[in-house]
């Protein structure tokens, strides 16, 4: 399967990630055994930020189509990053 997207659209991913108030206000930090955290995000409504349009793209939806085999739909967005 080819990569859905390429290094400049992962660094924006990555950027926004970082610095989108919206991401921050969905998230939580959950320590691990180690003593350091992961922070995990969540949200439902698919919106206008730069997950929510990744997650309405074409690529991303016909991908998941292909995969499921049928019609797909957003219930829940989640976010993780160590």
């Amino acid at each position: 399967m080819p990569l859905l997207f390429d290094a400049e659209e992962i660094k924006l991913l990555k950027r926004a990630m970082e610095e989108d108030p919206a991401i921050a206000e969905h998230s939580l930090l959950r320590p691990d055994q180690e003593g350091f955290g992961t922070r995990i995000s969540l949200w439902n409504r698919a919106g206008n930020s730069v997950y929510g349009l990744t997650a309405r793209c074409d690529r991303m939806v016909e991908t998941a189509q292909t995969l499921i085999g049928e019609e797909v739909y957003h219930y829940q967005s989640k976010l993780t990053a160590k």
